[in-house]
């Protein structure tokens, strides 16, 4: 149960290319390989994809941030997107091989930042992709 000292935690990102896990210890370490990081939308980049939480609202923004806190994506929430999963797209040029921390934030209109849980990926843009 949540308190306004005690929020919930948003569940992490989900990234449907992804790999693995590959690791699990010390943590569950997903592999992101060069199909999904440039291959699959090589237009686009990295499909990611959020939601819906619970109190989801139009103008509601939520940020992707990669590595050390790096702000990869802003997407703000429209009527047409209310109570859907989102689908965005981290660009390719935030693609590059190594282990990075990737979580993302909900800020609702006038309110504070929810946090999501932190998942780790490994990068490996070299063949074979594994």
């Amino acid at each position: 149960m949540s308190s306004p000292s005690n929020p919930l935690v948003l569940a992490e990102l989900d990234i449907p290319g992804r790999t693995g896990p590959v690791a699990e210890t010390p943590v569950k370490i997903w592999g992101i390989n060069i199909a999904a990081a440039l291959g699959n939308f090589p237009l686009y980049g990295l499909q990611c994809q959020a939601g819906p939480w619970g109190n989801m609202a139009v103008g509601d923004k939520l940020t992707i941030f990669w590595g050390t806190g790096q702000n990869v994506w802003v997407e703000t929430v429209d009527q047409t997107e209310v109570k859907t999963q989102l689908s965005m797209f981290v660009p390719s040029r935030h693609m590059v091989d190594g282990l990075f921390a990737v979580s993302y934030s909900v800020k609702p209109l006038g309110g504070t930042d929810q946090p999501s849980e932190v998942m780790q990926v490994q990068v490996k843009l070299t063949r074979p992709g594994g």
